[in-house]
């Protein structure tokens, strides 16, 4: 019939016939595989190890710039770098280069930076509306004068209060807008970075200061800054100050205009008190919204502003006054402040390597306060504790420095006391375990230096009352001490000498 195999029996073997009659057993199925099929132990090694050679001769083979995208864009902590160790050479970054003109993958930490660790301060700002807004409100005044000087005293115009009002408007907004899209001040470092294990001080220097350093002029002054580092919520409230001075800056620029107007149709002859009033003026302007004619483009409304019409507050910004002393108000950028506080991560944790001693001590360039430096040294004497000692390189620390780190401008009694508790912990023991710490001090040196800086101060201000110190030292029976507190003051408090015998 065509479907039929000459020389092929038609007829099955009675053997086969009794094998489907048994049937299969619940754990055989008619379709399993022979088991002669299946790769022996020794072939299926041998099947591994040539995908494992092929996948490793891959990442061997793999281009660098692909690697390195990959890398940037998997961002902070990813795993690649443990892949291999070509991937760990390529990603690796050397902290203590000397060579800073060919520092390795300084290209790399830029690139990270860049697109993990950058603020874009001017994202709610549409610079191509606000230009054509000032455009807008610079030919209106314009005609404003054109029309008036065809028929009048041109310096009539221009002595009018509302005049000088509209040009210094026009003229302080258009600078900020000048100054928010500059280098200097259209980004910002997030803080995150400094806790990177990498960003030391070196690094901070290379970033921050030959390539970052730039000069700008903000809120009428000249100024010479690093590129900020601020927190996510300072970025946050940087980014929605921007759009709402500008949007109260316009509410402005419309307000005196309005006023003009009025002038020049009465021809100055009518008195403005609200002119010699400029408290009042800020009052009004707070209830004024701008008015959009043809040609005025409006700013961008976002839902998290909760504006409400004719009720914006300025009471955030930097009033000024012009030369006739009239207030009028610029930004306040957080930006260029110098009080911000220490990262409370540096407070809770304190030094912990020469490291975060450095970063620490540079951040004062950077606008950071380091007015809390008590709270700083005892979260650091904390970590020389018996029990968290271990913790900690005590050769990259040292404790009588920290009271370098900024002004001090008290030393308690609590302060103290920790220091003599740890004095006297560690004058008793063994301490050659921990080395010398990078001043050439062993932990017991290093405590009694920090002692005797803390004591300058303590006894340097206006009212001290040292009995609590004398009490501890003569409770803990410690000599060594007792003489330390003798240096500053030779006659301890009445009562503490006779418990002294």
């Amino acid at each position: 019939m065509g479907f039929i195999k000459p020389g092929k029996a038609l007829r099955r073997s009675r053997s086969m016939k009794k094998e489907n009659s048994r049937g299969s057993t619940s754990d055989e199925s008619p379709y399993k595989k022979s088991r002669s099929n299946t790769p022996t132990p020794e072939v299926s090694k041998i099947i591994t190890d040539k995908v494992d050679d092929r996948v490793i001769s891959f990442l061997e083979r793999f281009p660098d710039d692909i690697a390195i995208r990959i890398f940037v864009c998997a961002g902070p902590d990813n795993s690649l770098p443990l892949l291999n160790r070509r991937f760990h050479s390529l990603f690796k970054v050397d902290t203590k280069a000397e060579n800073k003109k060919i520092w390795p993958n300084l290209s790399l930490i830029l690139q990270m930076i860049r697109s993990w660790y950058l603020f874009d301060l001017n994202s709610r700002l549409d610079f191509g509306v606000l230009k054509k807004k000032m455009a807008y409100y610079h030919k209106r005044l314009q005609d404003i004068q054109s029309r008036w000087d065809q028929q009048h005293d041109p310096q009539l115009l221009r002595r009018n209060h509302w005049h000088k009002q509209v040009s210094l408007t026009l003229l302080i907004t258009q600078s900020n807008i000048e100054d928010f899209e500059s280098d200097c001040f259209a980004c910002a470092i997030n803080e995150q970075i400094l806790k990177l294990k990498f960003i030391t001080l070196p690094i901070l220097d290379e970033l921050f200061h030959s390539r970052v350093m730039v000069t700008g002029n903000i809120a009428g002054k000249e100024t010479s800054s690093r590129a900020s580092i601020i927190t996510y919520d300072n970025y946050l409230s940087e980014m929605k100050s921007r759009l709402k001075f500008l949007r109260i800056k316009f509410q402005e620029i419309s307000f005196c205009f309005e006023k003009l107007d009025h002038a020049v149709v009465c021809n100055f002859e009518e008195s403005d008190s609200l002119s010699q009033d400029s408290d009042r003026y800020l009052t009004q302007l707070q209830q004024h919204e701008e008015i959009i004619l043809e040609g005025n483009h409006p700013l961008v409304e976002y839902d998290d502003e909760n504006r409400i019409p004719g009720k914006d507050q300025i009471e955030f910004q930097n009033v000024v006054q012009n030369a006739d002393s009239f207030k009028t108000f610029a930004f306040n950028s957080i930006i260029v402040s110098d009080s911000k506080p220490l990262p409370s991560w540096i407070l809770r944790k304190g030094i912990t390597s020469i490291r975060i001693f450095q970063i620490v001590e540079r951040m004062k360039s950077f606008g950071y306060s380091l007015s809390e430096s008590e709270s700083l040294l005892s979260a650091s004497l904390d970590n020389f504790r018996p029990n968290l000692i271990d913790l900690i390189n005590t050769r990259e620390i040292s404790l009588a420095n920290l009271v370098l780190l900024g002004p001090m401008s008290k030393v308690t009694d609590l302060m103290v006391i920790n220091a003599f508790e740890l004095f006297n912990i560690y004058e008793q023991e063994d301490c050659s375990k921990f080395g010398r710490n990078y001043a050439g001090d062993t932990v017991p040196e290093d405590i009694s230096k920090l002692i005797l800086n803390l004591l300058q101060i303590y006894y340097n201000s206006d009212h001290w009352n040292d009995t609590a110190l004398w009490i501890y030292v003569v409770e803990i029976k410690s000599f060594s001490l007792v003489q330390v507190l003798m240096k500053f003051n030779e006659i301890p408090p009445h009562g503490i000498i006779g418990s002294m015998m």
